[in-house]
């Protein structure tokens, strides 16, 4: 069956398909000899690709297979893989790799891959900054680093310390990614890790570290936790004064540029950093990841932490993920891939001995600076068993934990939607009992409890939620009835502005200015434990946020959450593997869900998989 432009351009009229797949497919045509199936059904499978956050398209899985471009829309058998690639390759907006000039064509076939050109070299320099990093190996002095080690680690145990372990990496390896779920000790242990190298350097005055997490709320989250994780740090003064508490956004460390996607730091003007410490990484896309990377001295050290199960970021990539995509972790126990050499190094330095980690076919270097941590010192009972058992795709066992009613911990709520609204009251009276008290207290007492939901719209989307959530507060009586903006209402920022410094995800309150005045100011937490106020006129685009996206909670954590998760039937497309155990991981004592067997089922079985060529590249 022929594929057409036309086709395309009915599909977008009647909301089908998105109007810049046809669009994009259209430029496309435009600079073609002949506008054939084949390249109208390229270009639109290339486009909606990235849509869904993929990188690039694999030719080589799609080619000899029947596609259907939407439900009930036009279809065609796509040819053979060389046979596909010597069409494309007749037409002038398409190179393939190696490039012959200066690579400006707008598609690139690399492999059996086709990017977008601009994704093409943003992966290309992910690996490049990473591979230059992960076979960059220091020299150490045993005797030194087994006595500081001493100093920082209990060595009682005969089992293998993941935390020591990948402190080790980092005083080995310019490049460590330190991977675990929630409660695991990666702050613990990336506050071990900068005391030993600070220890290690000769003008450890002069050693320049920086903090830095994707969003405001995870940089908030890091310089507590830096903080409280600091206080208990047992290291000689000098060396504990060096170890900065303060994170920022990566967009404030690469200097943001107001109306543009360049930021002031790049391969032109390189930011002097000695040491960089990248909180949850998970949710940095390909993008960002190649811009901090350009950004970034040669001889700078790269601590990457996250975890690697949670939801990949928002835009295309899975770049943690495609890191650690060496460790299996739906097999336990979880074993590392470590080189002879390397493993002979832990074993010595550590006391322990890694021959169960020790690859002797693993051929890439960036397996020898993967560290995944596997013990958790927040989850016991019910969060840490549904968790696990979510995780590992154990579908019987997930349903076993929540019927079984043996943890008072986690919950499935009866009665839907009317349930979740009566539980939400509840949860949030406490809240309500401090708004008018001290802001910073208003702030925190907000945060221990969120209703998190799948997606924006539908009948168990945040739109619906936090209407209902009003409307029964103002029954109550909590909040007035004429207006919109009410001391109490909690926000979030839905776009980027540069100018008042509020950025997507941010999260505010809006109060009154003082006990005295009835003014309204919304007051956002700041990451070095202040509170800023900014006035309603200067708020970028916001929505209220009793419930937000699981998508949104990222880097953030709460004392009870519950998740509302759609009709299976409905909106399976919605439900992943990936969603659940990122929502269930935001909590820190309870986990309520507001949905049905089914939809959990359907979760855990539907797991997220994002093409890129990132994996292949890594060395």
């Amino acid at each position: 069956m022929s594929v057409t432009l036309d086709d395309l351009e009915r599909a977008a009229s009647a909301g089908l398909i998105r109007a810049i797949d046809y669009q994009f497919t259209r430029h496309l045509l435009q600079k073609a000899h002949q506008a054939s199936s084949l390249l109208v059904t390229t270009g639109y499978l290339l486009s909606r690709s990235h849509g869904d956050n993929h990188v690039c398209i694999d030719m080589a899985t799609l080619a000899e297979t029947h596609v259907l471009l939407w439900p009930k829309g036009p279809s065609m058998t796509l040819p053979e893989l060389d046979e596909w690639k010597h069409q494309l390759n007749a037409e002038s907006f398409v190179q393939q790799t190696p490039l012959m000039d200066d690579g400006i064509a707008p598609l690139i076939i690399d492999s059996s891959r086709l990017y977008l050109a601009r994704y093409w070299h943003y992966e290309n320099k992910v690996a490049a900054g990473l591979n230059q990093r992960s076979a960059h190996q220091y020299t150490i002095q045993p005797e030194t680093v087994i006595h500081q080690l001493n100093a920082l680690f209990d060595g009682s145990s005969h089992d293998v310390d993941w935390q020591k372990t990948a402190c080790v990496l980092a005083l080995m390896k310019q490049l460590v990614v330190i991977t675990g779920g929630p409660g695991t000790g990666k702050t613990t242990t990336v506050i071990r890790l900068l005391a030993l190298i600070l220890q290690q350097q000769i003008n450890a005055e002069n050693f320049v570290i920086r903090l830095v997490a994707p969003t405001g709320k995870a940089a908030v989250r890091m310089t507590e936790s830096i903080r409280s994780a600091k206080g208990h740090l047992v290291v000689d003064d000098t060396i504990k004064r060096l170890i900065p508490e303060q994170a920022s956004t990566i967009h404030r460390l690469l200097g943001a540029i107001p109306n543009s996607v360049a930021f002031r730091h790049s391969h032109q003007n390189k930011l002097h950093i000695d040491l960089l410490v990248v909180d949850e990484a998970s949710m940095v896309d390909l993008p960002m990841m190649a811009k901090l990377l350009d950004a970034l001295p040669e001889h700078c050290r790269i601590v990457l932490l996250g975890d690697k199960d949670q939801l990949s970021s928002v835009e295309a990539g899975s770049v943690l993920g495609d890191i650690c995509s060496s460790i299996n972790t739906q097999k336990t126990p979880i074993h590392m891939r470590y080189s002879p050499t390397v493993g002979a190094t832990l074993t010595q330095l550590n006391g322990t001995d890694y021959a169960e980690h020790i690859d002797q076919q693993s051929a890439r270097q960036i397996d020898n600076c993967l560290c995944m941590l596997q013990k958790s010192y927040r989850f016991g009972g019910g969060i840490g068993a549904l968790a696990n058992a979510v995780n590992q795709g154990a579908v019987d066992l997930a349903q076993a934990v929540l019927e079984e009613h043996t943890h008072a911990d986690v919950e499935l709520i009866p009665n839907g939607f009317s349930s979740l609204i009566s539980l939400s009251m509840a949860a949030y009276q406490p809240f309500f009992n401090v708004v008018g008290q001290d802001h910073r207290l208003v702030l925190n007492t907000f945060d221990r409890f969120r209703v998190l939901c799948a997606s924006r719209n539908g009948e168990l989307g945040t739109h619906a939620i936090n209407e209902a959530i009003e409307q029964q507060l103002r029954r109550n009586g909590l909040i007035p009835a004429d207006t919109e903006f009410y001391s109490g209402r909690p926000i979030m920022i839905q776009r980027n502005d540069y100018n008042v410094k509020l950025f997507n995800g941010d999260i505010g309150i809006v109060l009154p200015a003082s006990s005295e005045s009835l003014e309204l100011r919304v007051y956002f937490p700041q990451s070095d434990g202040s509170v800023r106020a900014i006035l309603p006129t200067r708020l970028p685009a916001h929505e209220t946020a009793y419930a937000m996206t699981i998508h949104k909670s990222q880097g953030s954590e709460f004392e009870h959450i519950a998740i509302a998760l759609p009709d299976a039937q409905r909106y399976g497309k919605l439900l992943t593997r990936e969603l659940l155990y990122t929502g269930i991981t935001r909590a820190k004592s309870k986990v309520s869900l507001s949905t049905s067997m089914a939809s959990i089922r359907l979760s855990i079985m539907q797991s997220i998989e994002r093409i890129s060529g990132l994996t292949y590249r890594l060395k």
